[in-house]
């Protein structure tokens, strides 16, 4: 007999984080917090030009420095091999050459027995460059244009056609700045060996695709190498397990981010809830299978310790993949539609946000509390895209101008209204569980509307992110 649980409903239970309390307690582990025996501490130089190379580099002070155990540069480095990236062909190994191809490029790593000893010796070390002139805009004729440099461009419809044969073209331009992300769980690596095995806790959102760049760059067997990390999805995911098992959640652990376990996608692109949530749907029918099977028809009354005993078994497993209905013409559509209302000073084209609807089809909410959640968290980030994010760069030197965040502004609570988030449409047919994801959408459209609303307070119609006052004025 098979029995198959399905997922049913649009909007799921809003159910608390399974890994808040141990988040807010300081019982949660990020790579940084893992310690070892005879643990050492890297600390890396860093460029302070934007082109040219490495005239002279001295590292005597520092390898002479308490606790210093190394100094590597480009004169004594391995040689590395280039690995493939997640997305793509991955960035250059570190420390290969002499040459200087942009601000804050990694040229040296000092490592000693505590962070406080690299950290001193790293500031001993003495760099003469030969500089030349940095390439810093898109628009300067030294530029070298790549097409397709990641093989991920996709070419759809008929463009000139579809300018030539309509009634009416807006030909405008749109500019966006370069931003930088700001998470609060800071990138660290803690590393060890373990015999031949190299254990890595790492910050990532692929324990798999990290596995492969490290292997890579380091001539060794994917074997050889084990990543733990990142991940954010326990919730969703036991919910699932849950669900189909019919257990409450305190009943079900659920263990994510080890590239030791089966491959798992990258954790981004809004589609790791439908891959992974289908897995362990799949995963938990078949146990319920197997499980149903070991009772018999009709089931016997007993305890599930019990069954397992009387068949001389110690646990029940099961293997689930994801895969997607292949009987059905259709791609997963994440849509939805975004509402500002803004208030301008006429005075001081101060724009403040002060109310925001968000209505998203995602398909099957699984959480409705972490959902939403999502969703506000993307409009406050959508926020500060609309009118306060810019990472600046020096146009003399390439360096990063307003690299803290006492120059560089992202929205805090005072620039975000209330948020009202609205879920519609129907479960994706495409996957067992009905999600879409909404991940990435949580923030698309956010700008737009807060332009678009700008416009409609003050005529003026912005084309260049981040709105400011002088674009108002």
């Amino acid at each position: 007999m098979t029995t198959t649980t399905e997922i049913t409903g649009l909007v799921g239970a809003g159910v608390d984080r399974v890994d808040g309390p141990a988040k807010v307690t300081g019982e949660a582990r990020y790579p940084a917090d893992f310690g070892f025996e005879n643990l050492a501490y890297a600390v890396l130089v860093q460029s302070t030009i934007a082109a040219g190379r490495i005239r002279r580099i001295d590292t005597a002070a520092a390898e002479a420095a308490p606790g210093v155990l190394a100094v590597i540069t480009h004169r004594n480095a391995p040689r590395l091999a280039r690995a493939p990236g997640g997305l793509g062909i991955g960035p250059p190994p570190p420390l290969q050459h002499d040459r200087i191809v942009h601000h804050g490029q990694h040229i040296a790593m000092v490592v000693a027995r505590t962070l406080e000893q690299a950290t001193a010796a790293a500031r001993l070390i003495q760099i003469e460059y030969e500089e030349t002139e940095p390439l810093l805009d898109i628009d300067d004729p030294r530029a070298k244009q790549v097409e397709n440099a990641a093989g991920r461009d996709v070419s759809r419809g008929d463009v000139e056609a579809g300018l030539a044969a309509a009634e009416v073209v807006v030909a405008a331009t749109y500019t966006t700045p370069n931003q930088t992300n700001n998470p609060l769980g800071l990138f660290a690596t803690t590393a060890y060996w373990d015999g031949d095995l190299l254990t890595v806790h790492d910050s990532t959102q692929g324990t798999a695709f990290a596995r492969a760049s490290l292997a890579a760059t380091f001539g060794i067997g994917e074997s050889g190498v084990r990543v733990l990390a990142g991940p954010g999805t326990y919730t969703v995911m036991t919910q699932v397990a849950a669900d189909v098992l019919g257990l409450p959640l305190e009943r079900v652990r659920l263990e994510l981010g080890d590239s030791a376990m089966p491959r798992a996608p990258l954790q981004g692109g809004s589609g790791l809830t439908a891959a992974l949530g289908s897995a362990v749907h799949a995963a938990c029918n078949e146990l319920v299978r197997s499980f149903t099977e070991l009772a018999g028809s009709p089931p016997a009354a007993d305890t599930y310790t019990g069954m397992l005993a009387r068949h001389r078994l110690t646990e029940l497993s099961a293997d689930g993949a994801s895969a997607r209905r292949t009987d059905l013409d259709a791609e997963p559509g994440i849509f939805a539609a975004k509402f500002a209302e803004v208030r301008v000073d006429p005075d001081l084209a101060e724009v403040r946000v002060t109310r925001f609807v968000a209505a998203v089809d995602g398909g099957r909410i699984l959480n409705e509390k972490t959902a939403a959640s999502q969703i506000i968290g993307g409009t406050a980030g959508g926020i500060g895209m609309a009118l306060l994010e810019q990472t600046l760069s020096d146009p003399g030197t390439g360096r990063i101008a307003n690299a803290t965040f006492g120059d560089y502004l992202v929205a805090v609570n005072a620039d975000v209204p209330h948020i009202d988030v609205i879920f519609t449409g129907e479960p994706d047919p495409i996957n067992p569980v009905g999600v879409k994801g909404i991940g990435e959408v949580a923030i698309v459209g956010v700008a737009p509307a807060i332009a678009n609303a700008v416009f409609h307070a003050t005529g003026r119609r912005p084309r260049a992110l981040p709105i400011t006052a002088e674009q108002l004025l």
